[in-house]
């Protein structure tokens, strides 16, 4: 019997992969079934953690129901076939693709469920800041910048722009020690403040004044 490439090749695919192997069935073809989307992210320690409050659609079509990353599309009207599906969340980049196979495999399945997973990247978070004097209120230019990053994982030392501006790209989650040092004369000023990142991280600002 002859069949279409597109059939052949959803015939030989399983949710994401797409590798070869007699996981659809003809009835199923012709059927739907629900969906559950499982988003994750992957931490400093390599394990993935689901997202929790994320939004996702599948062919503009919200979930039904959501428990701790994992999002369930009940109703069974989900054909074999490509769909468009986005997943997005704060603090991490949305995931959109419009050519996303949902394939059923009754073997590894057999209540009738499709699951795809998604795994978000996060933002790239930034420490940003500003240093003034305390009297002037103008910025400082050429501020000498001392960061140590969360749990001694190392230094960073960088040095203020004409706006008296600064930057840290990327900022991982946790306590960050900020040094802001200027010297007149003979006398050398200093400020540390310490600024926390929270998982999976937030854009923070600071404010630093010295004499």
């Amino acid at each position: 019997m002859y069949t279409t490439p597109l059939v052949r090749m959803l015939c030989c695919a399983f949710v994401t992969s797409l590798a070869c192997g007699p996981r659809a069935t003809a009835s199923d073809l012709n059927a739907t079934f629900p969906v559950d989307v499982k988003v994750t992210f992957e931490n400093q320690h390599n394990n993935n953690v689901p997202i929790e409050n994320a939004t996702v659609t599948i062919d503009g079509k919200s979930p039904t129901a959501s428990s701790n990353g994992s999002y369930g599309f009940a109703s069974k009207n989900w054909g074999i076939g490509f769909h468009t599906v986005t997943c997005a969340a704060a603090n991490f980049t949305t995931f959109t693709s419009e050519r996303v196979a949902f394939v059923h495999d009754s073997t590894l399945n057999p209540d009738g469920l499709i699951i795809y997973s998604v795994k978000l990247e996060r933002v790239p978070v930034k420490i940003s800041g500003h240093v003034f004097n305390s009297v002037s209120k103008k910025p400082l230019a050429n501020v000498e910048i001392d960061a140590n990053f969360p749990a001694g994982s190392g230094t960073s030392k960088i040095f203020t722009q004409s706006n008296g501006s600064f930057v840290f790209v990327p900022a991982p989650s946790g306590t960050w020690t900020i040094t802001a040092s200027a010297s007149n004369g003979n006398v050398l000023y200093k400020k540390t403040v310490n600024v926390t990142v929270k998982p999976p991280g937030s854009p923070e600002s600071i404010e630093i004044t010295l004499p």
